[in-house]
């Protein structure tokens, strides 16, 4: 991930064979064309809330000024701009911190600008900016020096490289932190989004939760591969392969991005970081008498209207029908049934779906369909979690 590859004893671009070389620059450009495309299209999207295509637009903007640098480097603009070198030393530092405001929006029903509290994510940012000042203000023939064979030998070299292996661990160091944040954030907001709706699979931003680990993966391998560069090992296509595995998970975060739409429903409800509906109700003394009553009304409720047939059944439709505010709703879910609203709401329509799949006659898929299931998957995922079984095991036992 850092921007200074100081090329040792020879230079990059002459070590590489022609084939590998090429290989890099029609990866690059297309990651190139894919990071301008996306953040274009993010840019003009009105249906996307601004904090949220502010932040994903700033992950991709990041990644656009490393790749432009990667491939000034690689075509040798530095003998013509060496005032260049290393502007993005500090950037990439931002990416992780990006990352975790990006999921934080996702989350939030309100706008989730940085404020005062957020003011650590700076921090190892302008540590590498200090650490490579020395190196900014060098002269331009001073700079383009470190990159002749003889300057291996030099005190400056020697500096530089050590301000290289403190920026590699500043960005091992924030990246740890600030996925291991994102993960429980993204965590966090799915527990929340069971207490509140029936149906969350168009909600959780999944990808956001796969893309940590890929994103894990890939800036590991990357920093393998500057401490390569770093003691001057450079294996064969190996640098080639981190560079296609980039083009593939940014195109994938960027697809993503553009059809991630902002969550509906989290209105009424906490912000991320405070604490639960249930544990604040809980902590209010909502008595057992009251939940019994609340839990008696859900059963006559759900009895006679049949609510849970509905697929985009909310917790904020049931406190409407039933005349119960959505906390207390919530700690009679968690306190007397034992379960968050999704949970109780897909456990009926197992029970419902059980009953039809006793007729031999019906079809699997209609079934999920008519009793408020949206799609095979989740009704197997829910039925296999209510039954033990899968639906079509159920239904051979039935023969």
């Amino acid at each position: 991930m850092l921007s200074i590859r100081l090329a040792g004893p020879e230079k990059k671009w002459t070590n590489l064979l022609l084939s590998e070389a090429t290989l890099n620059l029609v990866t690059i450009s297309i990651t190139l064309g894919v990071l301008v495309f996306a953040i274009g299209l993010l840019a003009a999207d009105g249906e996307i809330r601004r904090d949220q295509r502010v932040f994903i637009a700033l992950f991709l903007g990041l990644y656009l000024a490393i790749k432009l640098e990667k491939l000034y480097i690689m075509l040798e603009g530095y003998t013509v701009a060496p005032h260049l070198l290393g502007l993005t030393y500090p950037i990439k530092l931002c990416l992780a911190p990006a990352v975790y405001f990006y999921a934080r929006s996702l989350a939030s029903s309100q706008p989730a600008w940085p404020g005062r509290s957020d003011w650590p994510a700076l921090m190892a940012p302008l540590a590498a900016a200090l650490v490579a000042t020395p190196f900014y203000i060098l002269p331009g023939t001073e700079k383009m020096a470190l990159f002749a064979p003889e300057a291996v030998n030099t005190d400056q070299y020697a500096l530089a490289i050590l301000g290289c292996q403190i920026g590699l661990a500043l960005f091992v160091a924030t990246a740890l932190v600030y996925l291991k944040s994102t993960h429980s954030l993204i965590k966090q907001h799915r527990e929340r989004l069971l207490d509140l709706f029936s149906r969350i699979e168009d909600k959780t931003a999944d990808w956001l939760r796969r893309i940590i680990l890929v994103l894990a993966v890939g800036w590991t391998l990357d920093a393998v591969l500057e401490g390569f560069a770093l003691a001057d090992i450079r294996p064969p296509y190996l640098y080639s392969l981190s560079l296609l595995l980039e083009l593939a998970w940014i195109s994938f975060i960027a697809f993503n991005a553009i059809r991630q739409r902002s969550i509906h429903g989290l209105e009424s409800t906490e912000t991320p970081g405070q604490p639960s509906a249930a544990k604040r109700e809980t902590r209010s003394g909502l008595s057992a008498e009251r939940m019994r009553s609340i839990a008696s009304k859900l059963d006559e409720t759900m009895s006679k209207r049949q609510l849970f047939l509905d697929p985009e059944l909310s917790l904020r439709d049931l406190s409407d029908a039933t005349g119960a505010s959505e906390h207390h709703l919530s700690e009679t879910f968690s306190q007397f049934h034992a379960q968050n609203f999704f949970d109780y709401i897909n456990g009926l329509r197992v029970n419902r779906a059980c009953d039809m799949l006793k007729d031999p006659d019906r079809n699997i898929l209609d079934v999920a369909f008519e009793v408020g299931f949206n799609s095979r998957s989740t009704f197997n995922s829910a039925f296999k979690k209510h039954v033990g079984q899968t639906p079509s095991q159920f239904r051979r036992q039935q023969d």
